[in-house]
């Protein structure tokens, strides 16, 4: 029978071949990771591009709180529905005695 891929090995075959990464960054992801990640080999196939997932990926974890007005809508919102949800639940009785 001649050679002929699974379906599994069709689905995790990478389409674009991995980059050699620099040494340092190579160290450092396996240091954080225990691995480097195949995606961030593919990427550096275009250094610029990969440069700027990461630069990006940065500022996304800086993302780590919500602005205040925000947080009040959201409050409000949590405090909106968990009413409705009581309101829901509660029987005819229940409701007009509430009112």
């Amino acid at each position: 029978m001649p050679d002929r891929q699974t379906q599994e090995e069709d689905i995790v075959a990478l389409r674009i071949s991995k980059a050699e990464l620099p040494a340092g960054l190579r160290e450092s992801l396996i240091g954080q990771l225990g691995a480097v990640p195949e995606p961030v080999e593919v990427s550096y196939n275009n250094p610029d591009v990969a440069v700027a997932i990461q630069e990006f990926s940065a500022q996304v974890a800086g993302w780590d709180a919500v602005g205040t007005s925000l947080k009040t809508f959201a409050h409000m919102a949590v405090a909106a529905s968990a009413r409705l949800l009581d309101l829901r639940s509660e029987k005819p009785a229940e409701a007009d005695a509430a009112g």
